[in-house]
């Protein structure tokens, strides 16, 4: 997500009621972070300050919006939380 804000997308997150995500428990480990607990603690900072990812949009919000100013998107789901949306646009 950095790489990509850095560029200059804009990250747009979406849930279908807007709630704010939560964090698997077990996607808090070193070893997806190429064993770096220092890369670890940078992406949780990034997330925690990324206000698009503790703020989603309403999907409803979203598919009612001009859909072709979007680029890409990404599906997150998970089996015990709402599925999360990454969208991300020029």
């Amino acid at each position: 997500m950095q790489r990509l804000a850095a560029v200059g997308y804009v990250l747009v997150f979406t849930d279908p009621k807007g709630n704010t995500p939560t964090v698997d428990a077990l996607s808090e480990d070193p070893t997806y972070f190429g064993g770096s607990k220092e890369a670890l603690a940078e992406a949780e900072h990034y997330a925690h300050n990324l206000r698009a990812l503790t703020h989603p949009l309403p999907l409803k919000q979203v598919a009612n919006s001009d859909l072709n100013q979007y680029v890409a998107l990404f599906g997150f789901p998970r089996p015990s939380e709402t599925t999360v949306l990454l969208w991300w646009r020029c």
